[in-house]
């Protein structure tokens, strides 16, 4: 039997066509070993991933979504970096509608801009290792994985968040690579897209756990600091109870305590100012 060279994994729930399409764009070769989850159980991806990760039995793993694909040049990256000692390496996307494959702005779920704006500062790839938040575009040795005991959060929205966070801490040397191997579609239903309350909550809680490991860690928690005060700010304006609880724990962990404990004791005072008037 060949030896397995790549475990490309890929959670799919309900897009048999989507998820052909991102099938067809894999090369065909005797080192690639394909792990497609069926989510049938509505368990999400992250419990999808995980279970991919148990079969995985490749040096390196690759990570898809079923309503994306991979371009032309995924297959000569296979081939140069196969044998490469770094712990992972990173490359560039494009971003298409889904249906139509028209381009969307680079700003939709780029690791391009980021790419460019670690390579500005090379060797200083913080903005890597820390704020990239998904685990396409990138090979990541799997012994480090499991010699870390990495998973995927088991969440709604933003399973990958924090495994990006904790590949980029455990990586010791990440190589950054311009090439194009991968292309993000945008879907109209897709979870990226889902603004109601309960999906930001868990956007908030993610951020959360993501600052908490960063500062165990002692690692750069400033670089993640926005996205936390941005869904705290969400909470603010639907669960006023949540907001309060969570004020603490917030305060603690953001780069900004002045800006945090402002803005809630403010709102506090406010609230007491109205009930005695």
């Amino acid at each position: 039997m060949a030896m397995i060279n790549f475990s490309i994994i890929i959670p799919h729930k309900n897009i048999p066509e989507l998820l052909e399409r991102c099938l067809k764009s894999i090369p065909e070769r005797d080192d690639i070993q394909v792990i497609a989850v069926d989510d049938v159980f509505e368990r999400g991806a992250g419990c999808a991933r995980n279970i991919g990760l148990q079969q995985a039995q490749g040096k390196w793993l690759i990570f898809a979504d079923a309503d994306d694909f991979f371009l032309p040049d995924f297959e000569k990256m296979l081939e140069k970096y196969v044998d490469s000692e770094a712990d992972m390496i990173c490359f560039a996307n494009t971003s298409a509608r889904s249906k139509t494959l028209k381009p969307l702005p680079e700003k939709f779920f780029s690791m391009t801009s980021k790419m460019r704006e670690a390579l500005a500062s090379y060797p200083n790839i913080d903005i890597i290792r820390y704020n990239t938040g998904v685990v396409w575009c990138r090979f990541i040795k799997r012994e480090m994985v499991e010699k870390n005991k990495i998973k995927f959060q088991e969440t709604i929205c933003r399973n990958d968040t924090l495994f990006a966070v904790k590949i980029g801490c455990a990586a010791k040397e990440i190589l950054l690579d311009e090439t194009e191997i991968y292309c993000y579609t945008q879907r109209h239903n897709n979870t990226a897209n889902n603004a109601t309350f309960e999906y930001q909550k868990v956007r908030f809680f993610v951020s959360k756990s993501v600052m908490k490991f960063l500062r165990k860690q002692k690692k750069n928690a400033q670089i993640f600091n926005d996205d936390l005060l941005f869904y705290y700010g969400i909470i603010k304006g639907n669960d006023k109870m949540l907001y309060i609880k969570e004020f603490l724990p917030v305060l603690l962990l953001t780069t900004t305590k002045k800006a945090v404990a402002k803005a809630v004791f403010k709102y506090l005072y406010m609230k007491t100012y109205n009930k005695l008037s």
